[in-house]
Formats: structure tokens, sequence, C-alpha cells
């Protein structure tokens, strides 16, 4: 008996007199759910699997699953329609002026990674890069023998942020009726 993805020469001429009953029906259904999985595959067009492919929210799982097809099978039929990877077409996940803002603010990389919607706080630091922001340096400023220096939650920046629109608004109204 051979293991493996090469079917044995009964099971190419059809034949079952090898299995039992048992096994000819579980085989009976697999025969259906293929036929249906592959009547579901022809149906799906590129103009209906752009969009939800583009979703980067969406999982390929999860897609699959309201389609009614494996995950696999869901990304080969966008690959026959000419549809990216997923991988290779990552969505950039933030903006890159406040992103640079809250890395210069301080603001901790948990929560950034967190408010960005990345999977891990790592992220950050690959995006940092990417966006060419200088590196935060380690020091005692926190008390500890190590530690990052001044860094500050997502509230404090963002109360920040609205202290300096706030005193903008303020210049602006003061400019206008003086």
């Amino acid at each position: 008996r051979r293991i493996g993805k090469n079917p044995s020469p009964a099971r190419q001429l059809g034949s079952q007199s090898h299995t039992s009953a048992a096994s000819r029906g579980c085989s009976q259904d697999n025969e259906f759910t293929r036929k249906v999985l592959n009547q579901t595959l022809r149906n799906i067009t590129r103009e209906a699997l752009a969009p939800l492919w583009a979703r980067h929210d969406i999982t390929t799982a999860r897609i699959a699953e309201a389609l009614g097809v494996s995950r696999q099978a869901l990304s080969a039929k966008a690959k026959t329609l000419g549809l990216p990877s997923r991988d290779k077409v990552r969505r950039c996940m933030s903006d890159a002026d406040l992103f640079a803002r809250m890395w210069n603010a301080g603001v901790s990389c948990a929560e950034m990674g967190e408010y960005f919607g990345y999977g891990h706080r790592s992220c950050v630091a690959t995006r940092r890069r990417n966006l060419g922001l200088a590196p935060r340096t380690r020091g005692t400023a926190t008390g500890k023998h190590s530690g990052w220096i001044e860094t500050i939650t997502l509230a404090e920046f963002f109360e920040q942020e609205l202290a300096a629109k706030m005193k903008d608004e303020a210049k602006k109204r003061r400019g206008v009726t003086a």
C-alpha cells in the first residue's frame, strides 16, 4: 500500500474492490464535496472577490468561510484571477505623519502598535526604520538601569496634540479680533 499523493492504480481506475462499504460512502461524500467546491470556485468572479481580497482587516480564512471554500482554494482562485498576493501588498497601517509625531513625542511602542493595529510592538520599530526616524535611546532617566528615555502614554500624546491645536486656534482668534 502506497502512502502519499499518488493514488493506487485501483483508485485511478475507479475500482473500490479493496475498500469497505463505510469508506465507499466516505469516498462518495468527498466526491460530492469536491464537486460542490469546484462549482463554488467557478462562480467566484474577479469583480466579486477583488473588494474582499483588498480588505486586510478581514482574514483570508474568514473570506473563505463566507464563500464556502477552503483558505487554500481561495488563495489559488485569487492567483488564477490575477489578484496580488496579500503578503506582498500589505496596506500601510499608519499615517506616516501621525506615526512620526507619535514616535518623536515618545509614545510607547506597545501603545503605538495597538493603536495602529500592528500584530506586535516590534512592527513599530520596523515602521520607524522604514520612515527613517531616529531610534530612541536608553538611559537611567526612568530611575532604572535601563529603559526608554521619556516615554509617554497615548492619552498624554493626544492631550499634547489637543493643547497645541487649542493654542493655535487661540492665536488665530486673537489675531482676527486684534
